[in-house]
């Protein structure tokens, strides 16, 4: 199951980018980072496109040892996340 969520969340970011690509123009900057205490992420930025000054889509996927009390309270000691996140600025 998290792999499969994982998957649609970045299927999802090509999905946008490739719309975003078509309507702006360009090909936007992509930055892959690793998180110290477990994911990364793949952020996705636009610049200076022909309707959007600045467009980012941003994908991240953390994973981690809960405290003890959330460990209890979840059943396990053991979690993750992931995100999607897109942000614009249009041209005035």
């Amino acid at each position: 199951m998290r792999q499969r969520m994982i998957d649609l969340v970045h299927r999802e970011q090509d999905r946008i980018c490739a719309a975003l690509q078509t309507i702006d123009g360009g090909a936007p900057r992509e930055d892959v980072w690793t998180r110290e205490g477990g994911g990364g992420g793949r952020s996705r930025v636009f610049s200076e496109g022909k309707v959007f000054e600045k467009a980012g889509v941003n994908v991240s996927v953390v994973h981690g040892t809960l405290r003890p009390e959330a460990a209890r309270a979840m059943g396990g000691g053991q979690a993750w996340t992931t995100t999607k996140t897109w942000t614009s600025s249009p041209r005035a």
